[in-house]
């Protein structure tokens, strides 16, 4: 075996191409070489960890001659992370060249640790699953460009603390290029179920691509949940800032699941059943989700039933006695005894408050579920105080369960 010359220039290269074909991620810059190299023959191995909290991987490079001016390299990588074989051939005059990665897989849960170092909202967050990646693509001056696809199936992400699990995560990543990293429209994230505060989405679907810059456009985004169909108007979001807002359209949504959220001490509704739709605005950032202005409303031509909270005097102290006798049906109602019949409702949401006094606007038109007993009413009602200070005391509620 020849002696490898400079070796101090080699040793500062193998890490760099060793860690950036593991990683195919990032603008990726050559390791601060200068050209020409001389030819050599050899073998150099070792052991890395790009962060104390991630896996270390035993790696080894064969370097041969393989014409006049080009080497030859034949690079492996193995650890508790995954597994990565790989050759690349480089003219030794300019630093050009070509590069394959041959097999590549990576095991989720030991890199998360290590992602969240760069994307703080992954803090407290594990999963599982394996990626698969293959790539090939030039150097130029040592620079690494080039194609890369990923492949992510039956993934699982969990925050234990904040009680979301995320189960059956695929993902279909095609990389246009690396400098800088760019994919196409069509990119897609599915996950089989989400559940969060008790709440469950299935059958998510997101279609996305990367553009230049680390920008996350996304077209489409759906899923089934709350009884219903859900579906996000295209948006755009940074996640290194892990911050976005964005427009959900809701259809023959559960009005039991939806009065969780707005009412969730069940203060004036104890049950209620029914079909509805709206939009709604969601805004996420490292903190998680938090709910934006909105409107829902029953589905034309639908009816709901609603039974109350026991609250004496509701509806009876405002009517004079004679008209109770004839509306009978108006006191077994607030006593939560009669489920009402409703013919509209509508809920406006005003998370930072419309006025002081109101953050949820429910309009209400129905009568008594029982012909012997009417109660024909038209109905407000405000629910008081901060919304999104109501809502993230339900999801606390969840959590703790």
């Amino acid at each position: 075996m020849r002696k490898i010359q400079n070796p101090v220039r080699v040793r500062s290269f193998v890490p760099s191409l060793v860690l950036s074909s593991v990683l195919l991620c990032g603008a990726v810059h050559g390791a601060g070489l200068s050209w020409p190299w001389p030819m050599m023959r050899g073998t150099l191995s070792g052991s890395t960890r790009l962060d104390a909290s991630g896996p270390t991987l035993a790696w080894r490079v064969v370097a041969q001659p393989a014409g006049e001016g080009e080497l030859a390299f034949e690079i492996s990588a193995n650890g508790s992370g995954g597994h990565l074989q790989a050759h690349a051939r480089i003219m030794t005059g300019t630093g050009n060249g070509e590069w394959q990665v041959d097999a590549c897989r990576l095991d989720l849960a030991p890199w998360l640790a290590l992602l969240a170092a760069k994307f703080p909202a992954l803090s407290g967050w594990q999963g599982s699953g394996v990626l698969t990646v293959a790539g090939h693509g030039m150097l130029r001056g040592g620079i690494i460009d080039g194609t890369a696809t990923l492949a992510l199936a039956d993934g699982e992400l969990r925050n234990d603390k904040k009680k979301i699990f995320c189960e059956g995560m695929t993902l279909q990543l095609v990389l246009a290029g690396l400098q800088s990293l760019r994919a196409e429209p069509g990119q897609e994230l599915t996950l089989q179920t989400v559940t969060a505060a008790g709440a469950e989405l299935h059958d998510l679907k997101v279609s996305f691509e990367l553009a230049p810059g680390g920008e996350v456009r996304v077209a489409e985004a759906g899923a089934a949940g709350f009884g219903g169909k859900l579906s996000a108007e295209p948006f755009a979001f940074t996640p290194a800032q892990m911050a976005a807002a964005f427009i959900v359209h809701g259809t023959d949504l559960d009005l039991a699941q939806v009065r969780a959220f707005a009412d969730p001490q069940q203060i004036r509704m104890h049950e209620a059943s029914g079909r509805m739709s709206g939009q709604l605005m969601l805004r996420l950032d490292p903190d998680g989700l938090r709910l934006g202005c909105g409107t829902l409303a029953l589905n034309g031509g639908e009816l709901a039933r609603v039974l109350f909270q026991p609250t004496p005097g509701l509806f009876t102290s405002y009517l004079p006695v004679n008209v109770r006798g004839i509306y009978t049906g108006f006191e077994p109602i607030e006593l939560g005894k009669l489920p009402m019949l409703v013919k509209k409702l509508q809920v406006d949401f005003y998370p930072e408050g419309e006025t002081a006094e109101r953050t949820v606007h429910v309009q209400l038109e129905g009568d008594s579920t029982d012909a012997k007993r009417p109660a024909p009413i038209v109905l407000d009602i405000n629910v008081d105080g901060p919304l999104q200070q109501a809502i993230q005391r339900y999801l606390s509620m969840q959590r703790g369960r």
